[in-house]
């Protein structure tokens, strides 16, 4: 997890101070924005599934699960 951490560490510094975002990605078909919109939901839904899993834990219904599995299906 340390080796991973470093290395998307080291892509954010790249892509946001080293004028990566002018990359064009997946051989030209996608710009910075897409990109970005991509992070933020990885990020987000990577971020949230622990939180729902404890909610679930606590109180265990369907709607919960499945929020947790669309959550780890994203991340």
């Amino acid at each position: 997890m340390f080796v991973s951490a470093c290395g998307y560490l080291y892509a954010m510094h790249y892509w946001v101070y080293r004028d990566g975002l002018s990359l064009k990605f997946f051989w030209g078909r996608a710009d910075a924005s897409l990109m970005t919109i991509i992070l933020i939901l990885f990020l987000v839904s990577a971020s949230m599934w622990i939180h729902s899993t404890f909610a679930y834990l606590a109180s265990p219904n369907l709607g919960t699960w499945t929020l947790i599995q669309i959550e780890l299906l994203i991340t």
